[in-house]
């Protein structure tokens, strides 16, 4: 069964993606965004994965799903420590 919440996530995650790809020189900016933006398209991969599970392949597909969320936990880790560690190397 599809759950409401778990689709409006999605929606809601694409919606942004789009955003943020509309409005990509001006984010860009932001220390170390290829990390960030990568962090946050294995996120989206994970709510897709979510939607999905619900179709076919439920064992395997939610496996990846908690994957990408581990991974997209593992690269907001690194791009808080590459972002703000540069500035408390820098001082």
């Amino acid at each position: 069964m599809i759950y409401e919440n778990e689709v409006i996530m999605l929606m809601i995650g694409l919606g942004t993606l789009v955003f943020v790809l509309i409005k990509y020189a001006d984010l860009k900016r932001i220390a170390s965004f290829g990390i960030l933006l990568a962090a946050f398209c294995v996120l989206i991969g994970g709510w897709t994965l979510t939607v999905l599970e619900h179709f076919f392949w439920e064992s395997s597909l939610n496996f990846a799903e908690h994957a990408c969320y581990a991974a997209s936990c593992i690269l907001l880790a690194y791009w808080c420590h590459t972002a703000f560690g540069k500035i408390k190397e820098g001082k």
